[in-house]
């Protein structure tokens, strides 16, 4: 294979979120009769090859829970596992796990089926529970044979007593457990497509012969239409990637890896016009966070040093006490009532002593109202008894005892330098060279490219892969020689001739990168709540960090768990562990996102003021990517805390505009009329210079290189001003048709878009993505004012649901030119309004 075998590195080296990279690929062979040398990786890769196909089959309709089960014991039993199956060894998702165990509940309790092994636990005892370690310590006896089933049963039992969870035994979980509660805050047993305040088995008794009719026969809820077009999995969606033009067609992916979990595919026209000559080009941007799986992939020519990501045990303070500074504040009240307290002292405790001790009582409890992991609540509980202690000293006045930082032990990631060697021959072949560019050429509503590159001291350096089967990569590292808005970004390129990326998209597998359609409706609702948190201003919130502290937690240390099993497990070798270690990984990130989803949820609910189930029901929640209807260009989500009549009223008296620059160096050589109907032809997309350059067209904003250096070339620039300037701009909106995007932020004054937090422009001024704050920033702003910008992400889509209110031109003859245009591109209309009435002579 052209890409080179596969490295064999040690599991440590995968890091958090690390799985998201490579499915089982293991096909050896069976197990030999009469072999008894215990249970090895090749029976599991055998039962987990397996188990992809039948779950897929429950999840048609095909075949019912019960029938899974009795079909993957009888798996289980050819292949030397010990019987019965866990229902983990079913599904992977804790929510699937549940639904599972409510199906074949009437069959279990009539003794027709024997009890999966942690049939009792599984939605009574929260994932994050230490009595998971223990279940897995009785597995391993029971597949050694050192237990028999009876044994492994009664021993869980004692267990789930000893932590607490006195009721597990209840086959539905009907009753709260009296243990720990769960991450989410919410019953294990709540499932993610259920309201949250309407109980489960609500209409029937569970138990009842009408609710195992009503669960066993039922089909799985097929996806919602529009996931199936945001996160396409047929032929259908390649042969409309050519149609999309020099956009390209987007595509949501599953996993971790992908930012915005979007990929975008482009078809590039031979210049000769020769189809068998076309080349399909994804292009995506790899989370920062995931950069070192693809680096650990290559096997660069000349070697490279590489960081790697490890788990270490630390005691130390808690991130969310650290961001939030509250034993600091602790500190700094006990030492002001000790310096006024005493001896010769007045002990008078000045006004904002006490008031700073209110102020962290209410922080305190604020954020003890919301905590939902057991860490944080501990932390909490030990500075309030501290806090405590400080008020009584106050009252008796006397000096408060001394404080001290609350501390727990914590897996925390570790970053390692490694030397890779020169050319080793495992892993893909890739050379580090000076960046480059597609050489790309619009024509005429085309993206033309012969397979050549710009190459440019400017772009810094970047990875030249060979994925095999004449599949390309380029990648673009986070080094500080490539500019911002570069970094991160991949194109992955198919040979000429190909139309269906499917491969291309299996060929990031081999970079350990998970980036597969479908995605999951919870991976897609995750990515929308994450966007609001982001478009709301709640990235540092406590609660809001609390909450992922939570699931950070957790997921290392099932992560530490996962790994330390697969090195414990006899014959399963180095190559084995990693490609088993991965997929474990992966399964364990997606198998939290129900909890994620559920967390959010309860969130925004507490924030916003709404009643437990309340967030789904607001008319603006839309987990639809908004580019689904439109099937170019890049996905953009909404806000759901704004609403058009909000942001009407907030911005009363104002529009957003945007001046268009002529093409040239002087921006000149050709006229403003010339750049709008190229960009109306060439899909009608007000393009950020990312997006421009990828398209092949060679039309500069006013500082396109100073903007790639801030970041500030990821978006299309605006102009936030009075309703009576606009006819000094070229295009207007009403500020309500794009300011409920969840995508933009605005600096006060001309900051070049900067993204970058190294950059000198970052935050100079002043920056907010509250609407409010708009009005104050445009108040002095003239005509030509750089003052007041709003930045869009990718772009603003101009013939569809961002379509402008007017677009001025200088004459009559310049308007016939665009409307032109708008004939060629076969546009009437814009939200419903003839395109006659929306272009206008200044």
């Amino acid at each position: 294979m052209g890409g080179g075998s596969k490295k064999k590195k040690s599991v440590h080296a995968l890091g958090a979120g690390a799985g998201a990279a490579i499915s089982p690929a293991l096909a050896p062979e069976a197990p030999e009769p009469g072999i008894s040398s215990g249970v090895t990786a090749t029976m599991w890769g055998l039962y987990w090859n397996w188990q992809s196909d039948a779950y897929k089959k429950y999840q048609a309709g095909e075949i019912s829970a019960v029938e899974l089960y009795t079909q993957a014991n009888g798996t289980a039993q050819k292949l030397g596992i010990p019987v019965p199956l866990g229902i983990e060894h079913l599904a992977v998702l804790s929510s699937d796990q549940e639904k599972l165990k409510k199906e074949m509940a009437p069959f279990v309790e009539t003794g027709e089926v024997q009890k999966p092994l942690n049939f009792d636990y599984i939605g009574v005892v929260p994932i994050d529970s230490d009595f998971w370690g223990s279940y897995d310590e009785e597995y391993a006896k029971f597949l050694e044979g050192k237990i028999t089933y009876e044994q492994f049963q009664e021993n869980l039992k004692n267990e789930a007593v000893k932590q607490g969870y006195v009721n597990a035994e209840a086959v539905q979980g009907e009753q709260e457990p009296s243990g720990p509660s769960s991450v989410s805050g919410v019953s294990g047993s709540t499932h993610p497509a259920q309201p949250a305040d309407e109980p489960a088995g609500a209409d029937k008794g569970e138990g009842s012969p009408e609710a195992a009719e009503a669960t066993a026969v039922s089909p799985p809820v097929s996806p919602p239409a529009w996931l199936l077009d945001a996160s396409p999995v047929n032929e259908e969606f390649w042969s409309e990637v050519a149609e999309s033009g020099p956009l390209g067609r987007p595509l949501m992916v599953a996993g971790p890896d992908i930012e915005d979990q979007t990929l975008t595919a482009t078809m590039f026209s031979d210049p000769g016009g020769d189809p068998g000559k076309d080349r399909l080009v994804l292009f995506g941007k790899i989370r920062e966070e995931s950069e070192a799986k693809l680096l650990d992939a290559l096997d660069l020519e000349g070697g490279h040093v590489m960081k790697v990501k490890k788990q270490v045990e630390q005691v130390k303070p808690l991130p969310v006490d650290e961001q939030e500074g509250y034993y600091q504040q602790l500190l700094k009240v006990a030492k002001s009532v000790n310096h006024h307290t005493g001896e010769g002292k007045d002990n008078v405790i000045p006004d904002h002593t006490l008031k700073g001790m209110v102020e962290l009582r209410t922080k305190l409890e604020k954020l003890q109202g919301s905590a939902q992991d057991e860490m944080t609540k501990a932390m909490i509980q030990n500075y309030l008894d501290q806090l405590k202690t400080v008020e009584v000293a106050v009252a008796a006045k006397t000096k408060a005892p001394k404080v001290t930082q609350f501390t727990a032990p914590q897996l925390v990631e570790v970053e390692e330098e490694v030397v890779v060697p020169n050319a080793s021959g495992e892993g893909l072949a890739a050379k580090k060279r000076t960046g480059s560019r597609i050489a790309a050429n619009d024509a005429g509503g085309r993206s033309v490219w012969d397979g050549q590159r710009e190459t440019n001291q400017f772009y810094g350096v970047e990875y030249a892969i060979d994925l095999g089967n004449g599949y390309q990569a380029v990648y673009h590292p986070n080094d500080d020689s490539v500019p911002f808005s570069f970094r991160g970004t991949i194109e992955v390129i198919s040979p000429p001739g190909v139309k269906d990326g499917r491969e291309a998209l299996q060929k990031l597998k081999s970079l350990h990168l998970h980036a597969e359609p479908p995605a999951s409706a919870q991976e897609a609702e995750v990515m929308y709540l994450e966007r609001n948190i982001w478009a709301q201003g709640y990235d540092k919130d406590p609660e809001y960090m609390a909450i992922n502290q939570g699931l950070e937690n957790l997921a290392l240390k099932q992560e530490a768990r996962l790994v330390s099993q697969l090195e414990a497990v006899s014959g399963l070798s180095q190559e084995e562990q990693l490609i088993l270690a991965k997929e474990l990984i992966l399964q364990n990130e997606r198998s939290l996102l129900a909890e994620k989803t559920r967390s959010l949820k309860r969130f925004f609910e507490k924030k916003l003021g709404l009643a437990p189930g309340g967030l789904e029901k607001l008319p603006s929640y839309r987990p639809v990517p908004g580019a689904a209807q439109q099937k170019k260009g890049f996905h953009f989500w909404n806000r759901f805390d704004l609403t058009s009549e909000a942001v009407r009223q907030k911005t009363k008296g104002y529009v957003i505009t945007h001046k268009l620059e002529g093409v040239g160096s002087d921006h000149k050589t050709s006229s403003k009329a010339d750049v709008l109907c190229r960009i109306i032809e060439n899909g009608g997309v007000l393009a950020s210079t990312e997006l421009r350059r990828r398209m092949g067209v060679k039309h500069s904003g006013m500082s396109s290189s100073e903007d790639m250096k801030t970041g500030g070339a990821s978006y299309a620039f605006t102009f936030f001003r009075k309703a009576s300037q606009q006819k000094s701009y070229d295009i207007v909106w009403d500020p309500e048709t794009l300011l409920t995007r969840s995508d933009w932020f605005a600096t006060k004054q001309d900051d070049f878009g900067a993204t970058n937090p190294k950059d000198h422009h970052y935050g100079k001024s002043g920056r907010t993505r509250k609407v409010e704050d708009l009005p104050d920033y445009a108040k002095d702003a003239n005509a030509g004012s750089l003052r007041a910008q709003v930045m869009f992400k990718n772009g603003i889509d101009l013939l569809g649901e961002h379509a402008p209110k007017y677009i001025f031109v200088n004459t009559e003859a310049d308007r016939q030119k665009v409307l032109a245009s708008f004939a060629k591109a076969g546009v009437k209309e814009l939200k419903g309004r003839p395109v006659e009435d929306v272009v206008r002579v200044r």
